[in-house]
């Protein structure tokens, strides 16, 4: 099953937006953050929430294209539509105390970038496909649902905090 490639923002967008709630976030957990963000937003809605490939690096699931031209701190804030804000918050809030080495473990225990590293043996930038993060995301723990559900209600003005390791 092909998952449509219209996408709501791009890659760019939403780390610049992490970035100004957090100016302190780290690349590496900026990315697997996108990751999960990805993920989700397939699951949530059967779209991507950007049209950017996901690559599978050593350190975990990594957007190419922001990893080699960093979104600047600080940037000019985009417009984030509500879906994805959703999104973002609820990822966001889920890994808020975990550092970017957690999430690099966490992936490397399961999910799309196992499989498409063969269990971390070929390791070559491999493209992670769409359907395999939204499976992925759809076996998350049901408890989350609550959590998803109440950032749907939530005003969307209000700030979240990412940890910042």
């Amino acid at each position: 099953m092909s998952i449509s490639a219209s996408a709501a923002s791009s890659a760019f967008a939403i780390a610049d937006e992490l970035l100004n709630r957090n100016p302190r976030l780290s690349k590496l957990k900026l990315h697997k953050l996108l990751f999960f963000i990805q993920a989700e937003h397939l699951a949530w809605y059967g779209a991507p929430a950007f049209p950017e490939s996901i690559e599978a690096w050593k350190n975990g699931p990594v957007v190419a294209d922001v990893w080699h031209d960093r979104p600047s701190k600080g940037a000019r804030s985009r417009s984030i539509p509500q879906d994805l804000d959703d999104v973002m918050r609820s990822v966001v809030a889920r890994f808020r105390g975990k550092s970017g080495k957690d999430l690099v473990a966490l992936v490397h225990e399961e999910g799309p970038w196992v499989e498409a590293t063969e269990g971390g043996t070929v390791i070559a930038n491999q493209i992670i496909p769409h359907e395999a993060m939204r499976e992925y995301a759809k076996r998350l723990p049901k408890e989350l649902e609550p959590i998803r559900d109440a950032l749907k209600g939530h005003p969307r003005g209000r700030k979240f905090v990412a940890d910042s390791r």
